[in-house]
């Protein structure tokens, strides 16, 4: 009687164990390419399950956060201006107790062009700002030129003044630049 105790106890552990990790948050996705170039969309795929809020981060080499990303399945699109190298992909989910995490490499290797703005001495803005594929890439003050590495590929330029505003897909070629005339 004292053993049959001793093993519905050991059960009844096991059962409450088991039934609190079901519950538990998993953090779990698959990458469907391993390299990729600036600018690029990430391609994954979410496992996910039992979780309250998911977190996903792309981190340099040295391990710091480049950008960061909120809910199930984002746009995960890497920063136009990342270098060569390779990144980790992080996910967090979040449940009401615990945490849970996964990681992932990539690969970032670009083949970049110049985007070069030059200015018009007939032009009233003196400052502007300069995004590609709707991200900020920077900026010229007191009528300056400007210059970037972008990677080749069909993109967005865009370029805001206070007083002017400039938008035009331009296609960016290996070994060749792009010149606008702002």
């Amino acid at each position: 009687m004292k053993n049959i105790k001793i093993i519905v106890g050991f059960f009844i552990v096991i059962f409450i164990v088991t039934a609190c990790k079901k519950n538990d948050p998993i953090a779990s996705f698959r990458l469907n390419k391993y390299e990729y170039s600036a600018g690029d969309m990430i391609s994954y795929e979410n496992f996910s399950e039992n979780f309250e809020s998911l977190k996903w981060e792309i981190l340099t080499e040295k391990g710091n956060v480049d950008t960061t990303f909120e809910g199930s399945n984002p746009n995960i699109i890497l920063n136009i201006l990342s270098s060569d190298g390779q990144y980790t992909i992080k996910l967090t989910a979040k449940g009401k107790k615990t945490v849970s995490r996964d990681e992932k490499t990539i690969l970032v290797k670009s083949v970049k062009s110049y985007l070069n703005v030059n200015i018009q001495f007939t032009g009233d803005h003196e400052e502007y700002k300069v995004y590609v594929d709707k991200q900020f890439v920077g900026e010229a003050w007191f009528n300056g030129e400007f210059q970037v590495e972008i990677p080749i590929g069909n993109r967005l330029v865009e370029i805001i003044s206070d007083t002017e505003t400039y938008s035009e897909t331009h296609e960016f070629e290996e070994s060749s630049s792009v010149n606008i005339t702002f």
